[in-house]
Parts: C-alpha cells; sequence; structure tokens
C-alpha cells in the first residue's frame, strides 16, 4: 500500500501543470533566466536572495535543459519521495501518516505552487533523522538553509539532545511558547492595521495559515514525545 501510495503522490505532483498553481510562473521564468547565465552570473543574480542553494541547483539543472518541466519534475521527485521514504521510517502507522500527509493542504497541496520550501523540509526532516551523526545531521540542515533561509529554525534541535525534559515541564515550555506566538502576533497585526500598505494586503488575513502547520505538526511530535513513540521505534 505504501509503495504505490508513494508512486501515486509523487507522479501525481510531476504530471500535473505546475502553471496552474501560484509561484510557479515566477519560478519557470526565473529557470530560463538563469539557463541564459554563466554560473557567476547566476549566483550574483537578484535570484540568490530566493536561496543560494535554490539558485544553484536551477542552474545546474540548466546545463541538462532549459525547460523548466525539468525543475519542477526534479523538484516534485525529490521533495515528494523524501518525505514519503522519511515516513517510512519513522511512521508508526504508515497508512494515518500517509492519509495526514496528502488530505492537509498545507502539506501535500501546498507543494504544487511553492516548490523551495517542501524541498527544505526534505533535508530538514534527513538532517533529524540523522541527528545523531552530527557531521551527517548538520551537511543536511545547511542544504536545507541554503535552499530557504527559514530552516534555521531547525538549528535548536542539536542542542535539544543534551538537555532533559520531564513531561511537564515540556508541556509547559509548549504551552508558554504558544500564547508568546499568538500575542505576539495578534501585537503585529495591531500596529500593522495603522498601516496603509497592511490594509491593502490583508496582511492578518494571509498569516492566518503561516501558524497552522505550526501548532498541527508541533502538537503531534509532543504526543509522540509524551506517549514514548520513538523510544518505542527504536526497540523494533
Amino acid at each position: 500500500f505504501f509503495i504505490l501510495f508513494g508512486l501515486h503522490t509523487v507522479l501525481f505532483r510531476v504530471l500535473a501543470n505546475p502553471l496552474n498553481y501560484v509561484d510557479t510562473e515566477g519560478y519557470a521564468m526565473a529557470y530560463e533566466r538563469i539557463s541564459d547565465m554563466s554560473f557567476k552570473e547566476a549566483m550574483t543574480s537578484q535570484y540568490v536572495l530566493w536561496g543560494v542553494g535554490y539558485v544553484f541547483l536551477n542552474w545546474l539543472l540548466t546545463r541538462l535543459s532549459s525547460d523548466p518541466m525539468v525543475l519542477f519534475s526534479f523538484i516534485s521527485v525529490l521533495s515528494v519521495g523524501g518525505v514519503v521514504w522519511f515516513y517510512k521510517k519513522t511512521s508508526h502507522s504508515l497508512f494515518a501518516t500517509g492519509l495526514f500527509y496528502v488530505i492537509y493542504g498545507m502539506l501535500y497541496l501546498f507543494g504544487f505552487g511553492v516548490i523551495r520550501q517542501p524541498l527544505a523540509i526534505v533535508f530538514a526532516l534527513l538532517a533529524l533523522y540523522y541527528i545523531d551523526n552530527f557531521k551527517k545531521s548538520f551537511l543536511l540542515a545547511v542544504i536545507a538553509i541554503l535552499l530557504h533561509t527559514s530552516c534555521v529554525i531547525f538549528l535548536p534541535f542539536y542542542l535539544w539532545k543534551y538537555f532533559r525534559f520531564e513531561k511537564r515541564s515540556l508541556l509547559t515550555m509548549a504551552i508558554v511558547i504558544t500564547i508568546g506566538f499568538l500575542a505576539l502576533r495578534f501585537t503585529m497585526n495591531f500596529f500593522l492595521t495603522f498601516l496603509e500598505r497592511a490594509q491593502q494586503t490583508g496582511f492578518g488575513e494571509e498569516g492566518d495559515n503561516n501558524y497552522l502547520p505550526v501548532l498541527i505538526l508541533g502538537t503531534t511530535v509532543l504526543l509522540f514525545y509524551l506517549t514514548r513513540t520513538n523510544y518505542r521505534l527504536k526497540q523494533g
């Protein structure tokens, strides 16, 4: 079942028309422009703001073809295939994990249009999987950061293993962080309502989707910790 699930999710994204989704038209245009650049020009272009690793990947793939479908297909296989592999290695229930991955839009459907984040997430997950091997894990984390700078949020995980957390203190910490995050977001939105640009772009409404994955996935990870799921997986 999981092999069929993996093949289906990869092929469905590869065969989809990427230009039907948000952001991909800009990625396609950038890919075509990078195909006409030398390596030095590409690595000093405006697209470096998207991530040095991402621009390097674009330049490397353009040596094969200037067709943006090469980029979209490669990222689809790597991002979806990498997540499926990670699930296969770590999931306690492959069916439930696969179902959660597909039906929650910010995990699977999100990657049809926004391609840099899912690709970076794969390397962050691999870094997490190999976290006991610091050199290998850190290299994967650096690649993730080069693809998307938001992955710097992963770096504190290297300190996590050196601290012993009691269940009660961990739960308290999660509650405090959640309340602090929501309070910060409320404060930012309150002040931004006085800015004309913020009112025109609807910052508050767009931001609503950003914290949901953090809360849901963070809660899931916390429950795994409290139920000692990781310990049972290691015991086989």
